[in-house]
């Protein structure tokens, strides 16, 4: 009701992956009507994936090293290649992030207390990641 009596105030998003909201709309023939503007996005291809990951390490004073940026990479584009109805896109590199960092600072946090390099104590390695494609 709301839709129809402040169309003009009023500016209503939803949002999911094309195929659930195909079904939201079709599950009530009025909900379409009320929607005039349709944007699709593409799911992200190519290098974006591993693109975004670098920007969050960046971002956070992470970086990663050369095995760990080979191994990210040859997965990130693996996932993208094999994709299925539930590829999560974007949500897929913050869990990855999250993942890297949750097992950096396990690995860190063992490291000689006396080490105080800053490259040393912010760098990905691929035993952080090998962490994450053994689970």
């Amino acid at each position: 009701m709301g839709m129809k009596d402040y169309r003009d105030d009023l500016v209503v998003i939803v949002a999911g992956y094309t195929e659930p909201m195909r079904h939201f709309f079709e599950a009530n023939p009025g909900f379409k009507s009320r929607f005039n503007t349709f944007v699709e996005f593409p799911d992200y291809s190519g290098d974006e994936p591993y693109g975004i990951l670098e920007n969050l390490c960046r971002k956070n004073d992470y970086s990663l090293s050369e095995a760990a940026l080979q191994q990210i990479h040859s997965f990130l584009n693996t996932q993208v290649q094999a994709k299925d109805e539930n590829f999560s896109n974007g949500c897929l590199v913050r869990n990855l992030y999250d993942d890297l960092v949750m097992n950096h600072a396990k690995r860190v946090f063992c490291v000689d207390h006396e080490v105080t390099d800053r490259h040393i104590l912010s760098l990905i390695t691929e035993q952080d990641f090998e962490q994450i494609s053994l689970s």
